[in-house]
């Protein structure tokens, strides 16, 4: 097209040389318009193509990089609305109540403090505990006095969507973040919301910039009473210089206004610094120092911070009444070199501690972020009905399974089997047990069928759920 362009000049049309240019070149310009719209629409097929269609061209994992910027943009460019999906009747989902868990009333209320600590980018691959690289001393210590979920997923690659997961059971199944979609305003579950209606007190801590991803007005939508960032913190000598407040001083900080808050509360706490540009302070660098990518020395300055607001914190009044909960926002990038599959890509850990020893033990059954409101609320002996699209943990008779979802692509995991599907097909089917590189796919082949539709039905079902809870403003019940 630039080729076909000629300077721009001042002439008179009238003579026929003239003519016949500007008529080549409106033939060009529409015949180059052309072309670039069979481009956009990827052929002259009835429907153009579409990001659901990136996940039958290449392998999954593969997705993220088919589907550039441009054309995202493009696709997704005032989409957003959910897509209204009925896989079932009403009838045939009435198994699943529609996310609503109904509690035994009877078993006496626990008016436990909740801690929830969300670790920056915490991949379970990383941790000591878990015969990880990084160096984490007080973390392996706490997690062998704890519960700990072995096969932990995140519901998301990024903050703006772990953190829903985490405290309202919302996990990404969508293009759209939920807390910048056209559903942010819906009326939904919250631990600080169920909470509150006991006469909890609620906080969101994180060190980071007010305003950042929208925390700070999730933390409202989210019923917390107090949003603690940057701002309140009111100390730039503790600026990391780039995202927020070091780690270590901030959360000394999240135990002196715990300490001075009225019983019971909930709080969550967002740290910051295993993030990029992967710094920690120099008072640590020589102490912290290892080997390898820069990560490995945040995620020991993130147990280091960790160790001392335990240490703190046994010595005040509210500890030993304490449930804490310990995970991830997400995983952390891929720093070594070895192919990992894309269940590693959401494996982080899922931990509960109580410190009269009560919580102990080692979990194998797989667990997801959208599942810590219901298993808090077990924990708790919450007694009143309230809408979660997670699973208690602690119920040996409830599902376990995961669903995360990223480009067009929604993967299934349970006990035995990692499901992939676009929304229309079936893409693979891998056990990953046997599989765990995820290199063998039992699509057409190796695997019962009955088990590929066991997957199969439930996925759908809870899509289904999703999708009409919040786009029909359900994901609540019994709350004002």
């Amino acid at each position: 097209m630039i080729k076909g362009l000629k300077p721009i000049q001042k002439v008179e049309l009238t003579a026929p040389s003239t003519i016949k240019d500007f008529l080549l070149s409106s033939l060009f310009l529409v015949f180059g318009a052309g072309i670039t719209i069979l481009g956009i629409r990827g052929g002259t097929q009835k429907y153009p193509v579409d990001i659901i269609h990136a996940s039958e061209m290449t392998e999954v994992q593969n997705v993220p990089v088919l589907l550039n910027s441009p054309f995202t943009i493009i696709k997704t460019m005032g989409k957003k609305e959910l897509p209204q999906v009925n896989y079932f009747t009403d009838a045939e989902i009435k198994d699943m109540n529609n996310g609503i868990h109904v509690p035994n009333p009877n078993l006496g209320f626990k008016k436990m403090n909740v801690v929830v600590i969300i670790v920056e980018s915490l991949s379970k691959k990383y941790i000591g505990y878990f015969n990880g690289e990084a160096k984490t001393p007080f973390m392996d210590s706490l997690f062998a006095e704890s519960m700990v979920f072995t096969n932990g997923f995140a519901n998301a690659r990024e903050s703006i969507q772990g953190i829903p997961a985490v405290v309202a059971s919302i996990p990404a199944w969508g293009d759209e973040p939920f807390i910048f979609s056209d559903y942010s305003s819906n009326k939904i579950t919250t631990l600080p919301a169920l909470l509150g209606r006991e006469g909890y007190y609620s906080a969101f801590f994180h060190g980071g910039n007010n305003g950042t991803m929208g925390f700070n007005s999730f933390s409202k939508l989210a019923s917390y009473k107090d949003y603690f960032g940057r701002n309140e913190y009111n100390n730039e000598q503790d600026f990391d210089g780039d995202w927020g407040i070091w780690d270590e001083p901030f959360l000394q900080y999240v135990d002196r206004k715990l300490t001075s808050t009225p019983q019971p509360f909930f709080a969550s706490v967002f740290t910051l610094n295993t993030h990029e540009p992967f710094i920690i302070p120099k008072k640590y660098e020589k102490q912290l120092a290892q080997k390898g990518h820069p990560l490995l020395s945040c995620i020991s300055y993130a147990d280091l911070a960790l160790s001392k607001f335990f240490e703190s914190a046994k010595k005040s009044s509210w500890y030993n009444n304490t449930l804490f909960v310990i995970t991830a926002d997400h995983t952390s990038p891929v720093i070594d070199k070895n192919k990992s599959s894309t269940m590693e890509h959401y494996r982080i850990p899922i931990v509960f501690f109580r410190p009269d020893g009560s919580l102990k033990g080692v979990n194998k059954s797989i667990a997801s972020q959208v599942d810590i409101l219901p298993s808090v609320m077990h924990l708790l002996n919450y007694p009143h009905s309230y809408f979660s699209l997670g699973n208690d943990l602690f119920d040996v008779q409830s599902n376990r399974y995961s669903i995360n979802y990223n480009a067009g692509v929604f993967q299934f995991i349970d006990s035995s089997y990692c499901y992939q599907f676009n929304g229309q097909k079936a893409l693979a089917v891998y056990n990953w047990g046997k599989d765990s590189s995820l290199s063998k796919n039992l699509l057409n082949s190796g695997v019962d069928k009955k088990e590929i539709q066991t997957c199969d039905k439930q996925l759908k079902k809870m899509i289904q759920i999703y999708t009409q809870s919040m786009i029909n403003n359900k994901m609540y019940v019994g709350l004002r």
